[in-house]
C-alpha cells in the first residue's frame, strides 16, 4: 500500500469494520440509496440495485439508524454557478488543503500488523495514518477522515453547526452530484 493513500478505499472506507455494531461492517441499500458509516462519518450514494451490488451493499440492517432523519439537516436550494452553468448548493466549496501524510508508527503506514497481515492495526484502525486533528472552518476533524473525503471524486464541502457536509461525484450530464456525506467534528 502507498503511504499517500488510505488503507481502505471507496464507500467501504466509511464502514466501521471493527465496530461492535455489526450493521456498520458493510454498506447497505435503503430507499434507493446505498449508505455506509463508521459512526463518525456517513455517506449516501444514490444507486439502483446493480450499483448497490457493485458497492457490496446488503439489505437494510434491522438496527441501522433512520438515514432520512440523519440527512434531513441537509440545506435545500440549488443555484447555477455564473459562467459555468454548474448547478451547486449554496456554501459548498473545495475541501481546504490537508497536512502532509504522517504514517502510523505501529504499522508504518501499511494499516496492518507485520506479524499478521490480516490483522488491522489497532493504533490507526487500518488507515495507516497517525491520528491527527486538522482545523476546518474553526472546528477540529480527524485528518484520516478528511483524507478519505478528499479521495472522493469532485468533492465539495460546507459546514452545518458541528458537522462537515460533503458532496461528491458530479455528473455534468444531469448537472448534479450523486453522493453526499456528513462528518462529525471532534469534541474537546
Amino acid at each position: 500500500m502507498s503511504t499517500t493513500e488510505p488503507a481502505r478505499g471507496g464507500i467501504q472506507a466509511f464502514c466501521g469494520t471493527e465496530d461492535i455494531r455489526s450493521w456498520m461492517h458493510r454498506p447497505w441499500m435503503e430507499n434507493g440509496c446505498v449508505y455506509a458509516t463508521n459512526g463518525h462519518a456517513c455517506v449516501e450514494v444514490w444507486a439502483n440495485a446493480a450499483t448497490a451490488s457493485l458497492l457490496g451493499a446488503v439489505s437494510k440492517p434491522k438496527r441501522s439508524p433512520d438515514m432520512a432523519k440523519l440527512f434531513s439537516c441537509w440545506p435545500t436550494g440549488m443555484t447555477v454557478e455564473p459562467g459555468t452553468g454548474t448547478t451547486v448548493e449554496p456554501g459548498f466549496i473545495a475541501l481546504p488543503s490537508l497536512p502532509e501524510f504522517q504514517a502510523c508508527q505501529v504499522c508504518y503506514g501499511d494499516g496492518y500488523l507485520d506479524d499478521d497481515p490480516l490483522q488491522t492495526c489497532g493504533s490507526c484502525c487500518g488507515y495507516g495514518e497517525k491520528f491527527e486533528l486538522s482545523d476546518v472552518y474553526g472546528l477540529k476533524f480527524q485528518v484520516h477522515y478528511l483524507r478519505l473525503i478528499a479521495s472522493l471524486p469532485d468533492v465539495k464541502v460546507s459546514m452545518l453547526d458541528d458537522r462537515l457536509l460533503f458532496r461528491f461525484g458530479y455528473d455534468a450530464c444531469v448537472m448534479s452530484y450523486f453522493g453526499r456525506g456528513i462528518l462529525m467534528c471532534c469534541k474537546p
